[in-house]
């Protein structure tokens, strides 16, 4: 867009003095506006200054709400790290607590298993039901084992999904800032 000089203006951007009839070399629409305004340009591309300054401002509003859009994502995306890291750390909680449990019991079983070696020259009858009572105990601890198994891949599954929300984040993040590079 080329304007012409009326009266004497500075190209802000250059310092350079401009005189009465020189084309003013600007593309910049602000500085156009202004010295439109101050009578310094001839109003002949008002229009197109008013134009490109709409289209400015609305891809400044664009910008902002991608900009705001990328920071709600992130923000649920926080959020929802949060939850998932608060309930696997109460599952392997539970998980540990099952555990120390079963390892108290298998202690237990052992000191019972010991009494129960003293006491077999007695019956007989009483190491088996000592055996059994060691065996459920060991299916226990099999099944607390197998339990932090499946807490373990979860916690896989939920960092996955993690690094899949901050990707995606990025991604946002990576667009906000290609938008706001876009306005002119």
């Amino acid at each position: 867009m080329k304007d012409i000089v009326i009266s004497e203006c500075v190209d802000v951007r250059t310092g350079k003095r401009h005189q009465r009839g020189e084309v003013f070399p600007s593309d910049d629409v602000l500085q156009i506006d202004r010295l439109t305004k101050a009578g310094c340009l001839s109003p002949s591309n008002t229009a197109q200054a008013k134009a490109a300054l709409a289209e400015r401002e609305a891809a400044e509003e664009l910008a902002s709400r991608a900009s705001r859009a990328a920071e709600r994502q992130r923000l649920a995306a926080a959020e929802a790290t949060a939850a998932a890291s608060s309930k696997l750390n109460e599952a392997i909680a539970a998980l540990e607590l099952r555990r120390t449990e079963a390892e108290t019991a298998a202690t237990e079983a052992e000191e019972r298993a010991r009494l129960a070696e003293e006491a077999a020259t007695a019956s007989a009858t009483r190491v088996l039901e000592i055996e059994a009572a060691i065996a459920e105990l060991a299916r226990r601890q099999d099944e607390a084992d197998t339990a932090i198994a499946t807490a373990t891949a979860r916690k896989g599954e939920v960092e996955d999904e993690l690094q899949a929300l901050e990707a995606r984040l990025a991604q946002a993040s990576e667009d906000a800032a290609a938008a706001r590079k876009k306005k002119p």
